[in-house]
């Protein structure tokens, strides 16, 4: 200790700094003990990084479930559509009502395409009530069955139009 404190010479806060050094062995516990309150604050500053990291990925995942419903409910009305060749009102409700949280789960392009799709489900349940009258003239039907027609290859092509305006939106990368 007087080798430092000579070689040091007269600086006071290296010498209140030595002076304050125990001159004694330091027991073992003692020693342990003073490392203990940083050991504890490592381990639990480790722990919050690890729930951060467990709940964003939980996060993601519960993110990833709700828009793959309105993904799913988008397809089944699409394939519905498409296989009745018509569409209902309460199907279209139920379609409405299903994903009506696209709104919020996505970014503008997918709302766009689900807002789009429910447009065009309207347009048919009307051409299809259309077609229903008797009394309709050879000319206006057959520009009714048309504008059916282009509304069904339509919804055909949504089925894969859907699918890549909703993969960017479904990735857990994000």
């Amino acid at each position: 200790m007087l080798i430092l404190k000579t070689i040091l010479g007269n600086n006071d806060s290296l010498h209140v700094v030595i002076d304050s050094l125990p001159t004694g062995d330091i027991p073992w516990y003692d020693l342990l003990s003073s490392f203990l309150t940083p050991t504890i604050a490592i381990i639990t500053t480790y722990i919050a990084i690890q729930q951060y990291k467990v709940n964003k990925q939980r996060l993601r995942h519960e993110l990833y479930t709700k828009r793959l419903a309105i993904y799913k409910c988008l397809q089944s009305h699409l394939r519905s559509i498409i296989s009745k060749a018509n569409t209902s009102l309460e199907q279209n409700s139920f379609f409405t009502n299903e994903t009506a949280e696209a709104l919020f789960l996505f970014g503008r392009t997918v709302q766009q395409n689900v807002e789009e799709i429910n447009k065009k489900s309207i347009d048919l349940y009307v051409l299809g009530v259309k077609l229903e009258v008797t009394d309709l003239s050879k000319e206006k039907r057959d520009e009714l069955v048309q504008q059916k027609k282009k509304l069904l290859l339509w919804f055909s092509d949504q089925v894969d139009v859907s699918k890549k305006v909703f993969a960017g939106e479904m990735s857990f990368l994000k």
